[in-house]
């Protein structure tokens, strides 16, 4: 390296020849950043999706073993009537 860069004290920026940027490096410079930034709100969007997609799994398995559960007490049940019938017959 040739030449040491100086770090910023707080005082104001003063204008230097060779700290200026042509405006076709500004134009680059900005498009890049057009470009990151269109690419992690869509990045953000698919993840979003797959939580929901996720989520929507994990609801669907919980109403599952739900309606598992209320069957398995239905039979439960029914089966106790069915021995409570027998014992007072």
């Amino acid at each position: 390296m040739t030449q040491q860069l100086v770090l910023m004290s707080g005082e104001p920026a003063r204008p230097s020849r060779t700290g200026r940027l042509d405006e076709e490096t500004k134009r680059v410079g900005r498009e890049g950043l057009s470009k990151a930034r269109a690419a992690l709100a869509e990045a953000s969007q698919r993840a979003a999706e797959r939580e929901a997609a996720r989520l929507a799994r994990r609801d669907n398995e919980l109403a599952q073993r739900a309606k598992a559960a209320r069957t398995a007490a239905k039979v439960r049940r029914d089966r106790a009537d069915g021995d409570r019938s027998a014992a007072a017959a």
